[in-house]
């Protein structure tokens, strides 16, 4: 019997973990199945848009680039990253 509840509780404990919310431990979000990293910390020369040599470090931004540079200019305004991540329910810290 104790075997069982042990065994209980470590599949409970585990599956707890697999379901956690990548959102509350840090700067990203979640869109899709690919973790994108917030707007501030994809701008990295901090100059309010987010180009694609920038965007280069995250694949998941990459390969929704097409997607995202809705005005087509050739980088990301906060409001573009903020509208993409709006569409899958999640929020970023694009607004400090």
């Amino acid at each position: 019997m104790y075997a069982k509840t042990t065994l209980t509780a470590l599949a409970v404990l585990l599956a707890s973990t697999a379901f956690a919310d990548p959102s509350t431990s840090g700067s990203s979000t979640k869109a899709g199945s690919s973790t994108m990293p917030s707007f501030t910390t994809l701008d990295a020369n901090h100059d309010g848009s987010v180009s694609k040599t920038e965007a280069q470090s995250n694949s998941a931004v990459i390969a929704q680039w097409n997607t995202l540079d809705v005005d087509k200019n050739g980088s990301l305004s906060s409001a573009e990253y903020s509208a993409a991540a709006g569409k899958t329910g999640s929020s970023d810290d694009s607004t400090q």
